[in-house]
């Protein structure tokens, strides 16, 4: 297990120091080059819905374990934009609930706290000795067994530990910091921004079409149906 969060650490402390201090991703030249975008006054919106294997791809942090993943991008217009994760809603149709993006500090916890288990494997030897009496016969291989005589035995066991380490706590930072490095920057801004949004959903109703609505400084709802994956 120790080895293991190394492995992690190292991994995703190797992807911070790449992005250096800046959070989010690189916004692409245009809205328009997102699978989804609009056009306000005012400002552009772009986003990207990361199916499974493109989560797998973009994070160590395992958050096919019940998270949906968006990419969202913001071009401000001439004027500044305050931006903030709250701002958006996401809609899945089979669902009853409007999902808001979730926090890296509670999705690390609940990371953490559901690792799944694994089972450790270890081998041991084990002999045994005993006394043979009886009648001498051949086996079906043309051996011969049975008779008098000491009877020696060697042979290898498995062990299965099924309560191995739980996740430690520097899963759960690593995770975090990850997660915060790559989420969608908040704050003002007059610059072009992107970065990814988490949303927890348990499960996920199958060919489930996905809507993210957001809600801009006027106070309209702007809605972006995104494509499955």
């Amino acid at each position: 297990m120790k080895r293991l969060t190394s492995v992690l650490s190292i991994a995703i402390l190797f992807g911070i120091s790449a992005l250096g201090n800046s959070e989010g991703t690189r916004p692409k030249s245009e809205a328009s080059k997102y699978p989804v975008s609009v056009e306000k006054e005012g400002f552009k919106l772009g986003a990207r819905l990361l199916s499974k294997h493109e989560v797998t791809q973009a994070f160590v942090t395992d958050l096919n374990r019940g998270y949906v993943v968006v990419e969202m991008a913001l071009y401000p217009g001439k004027d500044e934009i305050d931006m903030a994760n709250t701002d958006f809603t996401l809609q899945i149709s089979g669902l009853d609930a409007d999902i808001r993006p979730q926090d890296p500090t509670l999705i690390a916890a609940g990371l953490q706290q559901t690792a799944p288990a694994q089972r450790q494997v270890g081998i041991i030897p084990y002999g045994s000795v005993g006394y043979e009496s009886g009648p001498r016969r051949n086996d079906p291989y043309g051996n011969q067994t049975g008779g008098r005589g000491v009877r020696t035995s060697l042979g290898v066991g498995v062990i299965l530990d099924r309560n191995p380490p739980a996740s430690t706590s520097q899963d759960r930072r690593v995770m975090e910091q990850e997660l915060k490095d790559k989420g969608l920057s908040q704050g003002v801004t007059d610059a072009p921004i992107a970065g990814y949004l988490y949303f927890a959903v348990e499960k996920l109703p199958k060919n489930a079409e996905h809507q993210l609505e957001y809600q801009s400084e006027n106070g309209e709802t702007i809605v972006l149906v995104l494509p499955r994956k």
